[in-house]
């Protein structure tokens, strides 16, 4: 699959139209210099400023990037609620709570049987 920064800026600039705001909008929202999404057509942009720019917009950067949400994989609400709590740890919570989590994939594998109740 070949990719171009100008392929990137037309999905942005199709996303900011059906959603009814425009790129200077998103610009303003998320910091950046008034020349840089439109920069976009020549250079391809940095990581960051593409997923804030994702992220006002409400997409993927898979979606952003590459047009497709087809390896974008969807997360349920509680699985959001996992990370956000994740993310106000430090690094050894994080880890802990990683190592955890691991555990209870093992436990409580997808479409497996629920085990007694007992503690992990």
């Amino acid at each position: 699959m070949e990719l171009s920064s100008l392929q990137i800026w037309k999905r942005l600039s199709e996303i900011a139209k059906k959603q009814g705001k425009p790129l200077q909008q998103a610009y303003r929202a998320v910091g950046l210099g008034k020349g840089t999404i439109s920069g976009w057509k020549e250079s391809f942009p940095r990581v960051d400023k593409i997923a804030a720019i994702a992220d006002f917009y409400g997409v993927s950067l898979d979606s952003l990037v590459y047009g497709s949400e087809k390896n974008h994989r969807k997360y349920s609400s509680l699985a959001l609620k996992i990370a956000e709590a994740a993310d106000r740890l430090n690094d050894e919570g994080r880890e802990t709570a990683l190592n955890q989590v691991e555990a209870l994939e093992k436990r409580y594998p997808l479409g497996g049987s629920m085990p007694s109740n007992e503690a992990v």
